[in-house]
């Protein structure tokens, strides 16, 4: 007789403790019909009880909403790890590394659309074939080029260099000498004749 009061004690002790800790990580309030649907194949009495005893404890308060009884986690009895100023520190420090990490994302991120934008491996390879046919081609264009034919064309184009010269100097010098003639600066007698 007395194993098995030991044991409905036992399983009670471990269901409040369910109970509550199911208060502690939630967090949350609950009526009696949540707490029963939650730990189904428990009579509702041994619900009321527990949390009974989990009121006279001090560990959740009972405020009514109407007629309903609502059970709420007794908020002064949470302990936290840290106090609030290391927490604000922390979170501060969370904060920086953040917007370090989201440049860092940013910079990744723009390194990432730079690669998506290059060449493949592949269009490599094509394109260096195409440039290596390009060069045989405009090789062999330029060994068609006689150094003959170019260095008599460099030789006319000097050649008519040297003629246009020659008459622009002799257009001055007819110029400056009809201007003296007339008794008129140079700009002036371009200037009545038309010539710019």
């Amino acid at each position: 007789m007395s194993t098995s009061k030991t044991k409905k004690d036992e399983d009670f002790k471990e269901l409040r403790n369910n109970v509550y800790t199911l208060f502690y990580y939630s967090n949350k309030p609950y009526c009696l019909n949540e707490l029963v649907l939650q730990f189904k194949g428990y009579k509702k009495t041994i619900i009321e009880k527990i949390i009974t005893d989990l009121e006279n404890k001090g560990l959740i308060t009972i405020k009514l909403n109407n007629k309903t009884k609502i059970f709420h986690l007794n908020q002064s009895n949470l302990k936290y790890e840290k106090s609030e100023e290391e927490y604000k520190t922390e979170y501060e420090t969370k904060l920086v590394e953040l917007k370090e990490l989201k440049s860092l994302n940013s910079t990744l991120n723009s390194k990432v659309t730079s690669f998506k934008n290059m060449l493949t491996n592949e269009e490599m390879e094509e394109k260096i074939k195409y440039f290596k046919e390009f060069l045989l081609e405009n090789k062999n264009i330029k060994e068609g080029v006689n150094e003959e034919i170019f260095n008599k064309t460099v030789n006319n184009l000097k050649k008519i260099n040297q003629i246009k010269l020659k008459r622009k100097r002799i257009f001055n010098d007819i110029v400056n000498g009809v201007s003296e003639g007339m008794n008129m600066k140079k700009k002036e007698f371009l200037d009545e004749v038309g010539i710019e």
